[in-house]
Formats: structure tokens, sequence, C-alpha cells
């Protein structure tokens, strides 16, 4: 009879033992589905704040872009000839000076004090020009000498007495020569030879391409031929 007693407590306690381990097995089911029934509805709004955050990016990062190029395109003027087949844009501060083969661009203050100049007949020079495009017909008119010295545009453009850092390139879509030549200023500059037509694309008192301003490579990258 005892033994049967502690054989009953000893069902007891494994009953008791079991019954806690289903209660706490059961409380992690429940938690674990209450979780996965409430992370649908926190997982939207985290998901909205990043869209948000990324579309106000966007919108930021494109306002900048749109108001970078508009300021780069804005108040630019285009200067063309149909006579001699190029044209380039400027910007407004600036003023062109047509004299049909050479077109010169000046800043407005330059350009004024040019004009005073010339009406009192001043014996100096007046300012050098921001930009020139020259236009010659051939090879013995961009020469300049009487007779032609010069069998080839290379030949020219090798003569270490006037040019220097002479080298092949290309601009405007054509082949080219890049160099800088000497006179009264240093000038750097393109020049292209256009079927039998040489065109010098210049800028006065620049030594080099690393010293062109932000406004001297806008007109650069804008000129083009038109025939």
């Amino acid at each position: 009879m005892a033994e049967e007693i502690i054989d009953m407590h000893k069902d007891g306690g494994r009953g008791n033992g079991g019954l806690i381990a289903t209660i706490i097995i059961l409380a992690i089911v429940v938690l674990a589905l209450g979780a996965y029934a409430i992370y649908p509805v926190i997982r939207p709004k985290k998901s909205a704040s990043v869209a948000t955050a990324t579309a106000t990016v966007v919108k930021t990062a494109t306002a900048k872009t749109s108001a970078t190029s508009t300021g780069v395109t804005a108040g630019l003027k285009t200067f063309s000839s149909s006579t001699y087949g190029f044209s380039f844009k400027y910007p407004s501060g600036l003023t062109v000076e047509d004299k049909g083969k050479e077109v010169y661009l000046y800043t407005s203050e330059d350009y004024a004090t040019l004009k005073k100049m010339e009406a009192e007949q001043a014996p100096t020079e007046g300012p050098a020009p921001k930009f020139v495009v020259a236009y010659y017909a051939n090879l013995a008119a961009a020469d300049g000498n009487n007779p032609p010295k010069y069998n080839s545009l290379q030949e020219m453009l090798s003569d270490g007495a006037i040019y220097s850092g002479t080298i092949a390139t290309t601009f405007a879509g054509l082949p080219a020569y890049q160099t800088v030549e000497s006179g009264l200023w240093d000038i750097f500059e393109y020049v292209v030879q256009k079927d039998e037509a040489i065109y010098k694309v210049q800028f006065p008192g620049v030594k080099s391409k690393s010293d062109l301003t932000a406004t001297d490579k806008q007109v650069l990258a804008s000129f083009e031929f038109t025939k």
C-alpha cells in the first residue's frame, strides 16, 4: 500500500511538470502569432517613411540639376556667320564686333573703352578681346608673307619663331591643331583647315588650355561649323 502511494505521487509530479511545459509552449506560440499579426501593420509605415525620404532626396537632386542646367544655358546669345559658315554662343555680358573675316568678342566694359579710344584716335592698342574667330580663304592668306613662305598648314604651325607647343587634335568635329601663337599677345588657339579655308579660333592673352576660364570653355564648346 505504501508503495502504491509513492507511485501515485511520482505520477502526479510528472503530470504537473508536463502541464507547465505545455503552458509555456502555448504562451510562446501565442506571442509569436501576436508578433506576426502586428508586423504587417508596422512594416508599411516604415517602408512609407523610407519611400518618402527617398522621394525627397530625388526631388532635391532633380531641383539642383535643373538649377545647374539653367545656370549654364541662361542668358546665352548666338552669333552666326552665314558667309563664313560658323556659329558660337556667348554670355549676354559680352559684346560681339563682327568685321566679316574676323569676329571679336569683348567684355562690354572693354568694348566701350575700345570704342572711346577709337573715337579719340588714341595712339595705343585697345583692350584685348576675350575671343576671336579669324577666317582665311586659303593657306596663302593665312601665311601672311609675300611671297608665301609655307607649303602646308603643318609647316606653317611648325615655325617655332611664331608658334609653340603645336599638337594635332580635333576641334568642332574636324582634324585640327592646338597651338600658341606669339605676337602682341600670346594667343592660345585652335587652327582648322576646312576644304581650302583656314579658321583660327583664338583666346588672346591665354598661354595654355589650362588657363581658359569657365566662360572661355563655354564659348569654345558651343562653336560649330554650319556649312
